[in-house]
C-alpha cells in the first residue's frame, strides 16, 4: 500500500497514510522504536509534527490519526484498518477491545455504551477513508475483511497466480514510464516481481519498485519497450546520483521519463540512449519549485516476456 501511495503521489507531497486507534504510542512512551508493526512494515505515529503533518515532506513515512487528517483533503490517502474492524459471519463488526491502551482522546476504549463505541469506530474509518480526492488505498489487518472488501473490486490478472517461493521479496510493477515520449504515469499496480534478497537492500524493500517501460529511447542502455526497470528511490539525489546514471525523473510535476542524467551548470540534461530522440533539459529552478523531481536510479532491467 505504501509503495502504491508513493507512486500515485508522483512527488507532489499531497498524499499520506493514516490509521485508526488500534496502535500503541510506543515511541512517545519510550517502549520501542516503532508504533505500528505489521509483518515487515514499520512506522511511527506522527506525534511531533501534528500541526504540519499534511505539508511536512518528511511526514510521508509517518502515520496520521483522525485528529491530524480530519478537515484535510489529500490527493491520495492510504488507510490502515486495524483489528477494531473485522468481518465475521457475513457482517462487518467492530471490536472495542482492540483499541490501544494509549488512546485517551477518542473515548472509544473507556466507553460503556457498546453501541456508541461501535458508531465511533465506524465513523473514524469513514473520516479516514474519505480524505483522498483522487483515490484511496486500504490495508486491512483482518484477513476476512480484506477479502470481503476485495470482492467489490475485481482484480485484473494476466495469468494464473503461482505459488511464491518463501525466499523472494516481491516488489510492485507500477504503471508505465515513458522511455520515448513523456506521458502520465498510470497509478495501477500491474503485477509483482520476486527478487532475491541479495539483489536489493533487503532491510529497506520499500525503497524499491519496478516501472514498466514504454518506448525505445533507451535501447542503447539495453532497455527495451515493455521491460520492467528496477528503481531505487533516492533520499538525497544530489549525493546518491552521478553523471551517467539512468534515472526515473518526474518532469513538470506529474510526468515521468527514463533517461541518462548529466549535470550542467544551470540544470540537468536528460539524455536518451537513442539518436532518434533529443535531450531534455530541466533547469534547477524546476526542481526547486516542484516542477521536476528525480524519483530514483535504475538498478537493473527485467524482461516482462
Amino acid at each position: 500500500m505504501k509503495d502504491a501511495l508513493f507512486i500515485a503521489d508522483n512527488g507532489n507531497n499531497k498524499s499520506r497514510m493514516c490509521a485508526g486507534y488500534c496502535y500503541d504510542w510506543n515511541v512517545k512512551k519510550g517502549r520501542g522504536e516503532w508504533d505500528i508493526i505489521i509483518g515487515d512494515f514499520r512506522a511511527k505515529w506522527n506525534l511531533a509534527n501534528d500541526d504540519v503533518f499534511a505539508i511536512n515532506p518528511n511526514s510521508f513515512d509517518e502515520i496520521g490519526c483522525i485528529h491530524t487528517v480530519q478537515g484535510m483533503e489529500f490527493n491520495y490517502v492510504g488507510v490502515i484498518i486495524g483489528k477494531d474492524l473485522v468481518y465475521r459471519d457475513g457482517t462487518v463488526c467492530t471490536d472495542q477491545a482492540a483499541i490501544s491502551r494509549d488512546d485517551n482522546s477518542s473515548g472509544i476504549r473507556t466507553c460503556r455504551d457498546h453501541a456508541l463505541a461501535d458508531r465511533l469506530i465506524r465513523n473514524t474509518y469513514k473520516v479516514l477513508l474519505t480524505r483522498g480526492l483522487k483515490g484511496c488505498y486500504v490495508y486491512c489487518e483482518d484477513e476476512a475483511l480484506r477479502d470481503y472488501i476485495r470482492s467489490f473490486f475485481p482484480v485484473k490478472t494476466e495469468q494464473p497466480a503461482k505459488e511464491k517461493p518463501d525466499n523472494l521479496i516481491y516488489l510492485p510493477v507500477v504503471g508505465e514510464i515513458a522511455a520515448g515520449h513523456e506521458h502520465f504515469m498510470e497509478e495501477e499496480i500491474i503485477t509483482q516481481i520476486g527478487v532475491e534478497p541479495h539483489e536489493i537492500n533487503s532491510r529497506e524493500p520499500g525503497k524499491y519498485f519496478f516501472l514498466k517501460v514504454s518506448g525505445n529511447s533507451m535501447i542503447g542502455a539495453n532497455v527495451e519497450d515493455g521491460d520492467a526497470v528496477l528503481i531505487r528511490r533516492m533520499s538525497n539525489p544530489r549525493g546518491d546520483i552521478k553523471d551517467g546514471d539512468v534515472v526515473a525523473c518526474l518532469v513538470h510535476g506529474d510526468r515521468a521519463t527514463l533517461k541518462t542524467l548529466y549535470r550542467e551548470p544551470d540544470g540537468i540534461r536528460l539524455h536518451p540512449e537513442n539518436p532518434e530522440y533529443e535531450d531534455i533539459f530541466v533547469p534547477f529552478e524546476d526542481f526547486f519549485v516542484g516542477e521536476a523531481r528525480i524519483i530514483g536510479k535504475m538498478i537493473d532491467v527485467w524482461s516482462m516476456d
